[in-house]
């Protein structure tokens, strides 16, 4: 439900971004863009925060399947479907990453650990440092690219 109230409230919020710089130019456009890329790298700096400080559980998991995403212009790579199970119930991991190297680096079968928030099964981190703070390291990218795109529209 939280996850629902956020994307109707940041959606409202865009919509207000572009009407606002529709009628009032293009530095306001600079600086609206600048400042959704902010309140995203905000949201996932919070969701990070969160994750890190839930209490977590060590579970394995298995990967059932590698998926082939097709890209826009017909390139592909391969994500890991892993399945896990915590409290006797199923559920899915997608990496966050999808590659076109991952068809030789992962085989349906191979064993994964994850870290699994025990407050929120849904909620699955594989259990590498690059995994677990990746969605930390690309926030902190777009919360600086969210304030040079101000700081220029301001200037």
């Amino acid at each position: 439900m939280k996850n629902k109230i956020s994307t109707i409230v940041l959606s409202i919020i865009t919509i207000a971004f572009v009407i606002i710089c529709f009628f009032l130019g293009e530095k306001i456009f600079f600086a609206c863009i600048g400042g959704m890329l902010l309140l995203s790298s905000i949201k996932l700096i919070v969701k990070r925060i969160r994750f890190h400080f839930a209490s977590k559980e060590i579970v394995i998991g298995e990967v059932i399947k590698i998926e082939k995403i097709i890209g826009d212009e017909g390139g592909y790579s391969y994500q890991p479907i892993i399945l896990y199970k915590y409290c006797d119930i199923e559920y899915y991991y997608k990496n966050q990453i999808a590659s076109f190297t991952f068809k030789k680096k992962y085989n349906v079968g191979e064993k994964i650990e994850l870290l699994v928030d025990v407050n929120n099964p849904k909620i699955a981190k594989r259990n590498q440092p690059l995994y677990l703070n990746l969605d930390f390291y690309l926030s902190i990218i777009f919360l600086c690219i969210g304030l040079f795109v101000i700081y220029m529209s301001i200037k």
